[in-house]
């Protein structure tokens, strides 16, 4: 009898696939983890994807004549908080968004151009990136980085409507001629049109309560042009300085601060 006992099969563990169990269910909630990290990695990269290729459908470039559509038109609709104050002196107390916001500058910047009759010396145009004020062949005498009285009027005018801009990014651009420069003071169009640049900013900086964390400085010397160097006129167009002021989704691009 004892030997029959010892031949009897064991006792079978029916809790085991308990432990089964308990492993599908970590693997899924491992699996549901990572597809929804995936999915919000993909909306926010969408989002970008959408806001970029907005701007560049709906980005038409205007000479300041034109008043037609901002290139704004479309974006996420950001307001700018505060009040701002337009051509006519009326105080709008309310919300703006960045595109009333850039047509209101544009509107401004227009003022200040006709009352200090220069209208055939700059321009305001509406681009991809934001609005550029273009100021030709106006600030500085030739071969010179040093601002003009004239000059230093209109860049202090200019400086009190950047004043109006709450955040956006802004970007002071020298240009040159192709006329080759070689004094004490520049060696070539290269350091020109930087130390122009430069002395815009600096003068914006001296007159206003801009934050300088805002400001970039770049030099093309005369390789971006917009007009043949060929004759005196086209020169003059390409010896210019222009001050942009960036679209938000631009600061993305920008070094963190």
């Amino acid at each position: 009898m004892a030997r029959k006992r010892m031949e009897e099969p064991a006792h079978e563990n029916h809790e085991r696939w308990l432990i089964t169990y308990a492993d599908l269910i970590t693997l899924l909630l491992i699996y549901f983890i990572v597809m929804y990290s995936m999915s919000k990695l993909d909306i926010d990269k969408f989002k970008n994807f959408t806001e970029s290729l907005t701007s560049v459908l709906k980005g038409t470039a205007y000479i300041f004549e034109n008043s037609g559509p901002s290139i704004l038109e479309g974006l996420s609709g950001k307001n700018v908080k505060g009040t701002n104050t337009d051509v006519g002196g009326t105080t709008k107390n309310r919300q703006m968004t960045e595109e009333e916001l850039i047509n209101d500058i544009q509107k401004q910047v227009l003022g200040l151009i006709k009352e200090h009759g220069i209208e055939g010396k700059a321009l305001v145009i509406q681009e991809e990136r934001g609005l550029s004020i273009l100021l030709k062949d106006v600030l500085f005498n030739t071969g010179s980085a040093k601002l003009t009285p004239q000059a230093k009027e209109v860049v202090h005018e200019i400086a009190k409507i950047l004043e109006k801009v709450p955040d956006n990014n802004i970007r002071i651009e020298g240009h040159t001629d192709n006329v080759p420069i070689h004094n004490k003071y520049f060696y070539s169009n290269w350091e020109l049109s930087t130390a122009r640049a430069t002395s815009v900013l600096q003068e914006i900086l001296r007159v206003s309560k801009v934050r300088p964390e805002r400001f970039s400085v770049v030099g093309y010397g005369e390789y971006r042009p917009i007009a043949s160097n060929k004759t005196p006129e086209g020169r003059a167009l390409n010896r210019r300085v222009t001050i942009v002021i960036l679209r938000t989704v631009y600061s993305k691009a920008e070094p963190v601060r």
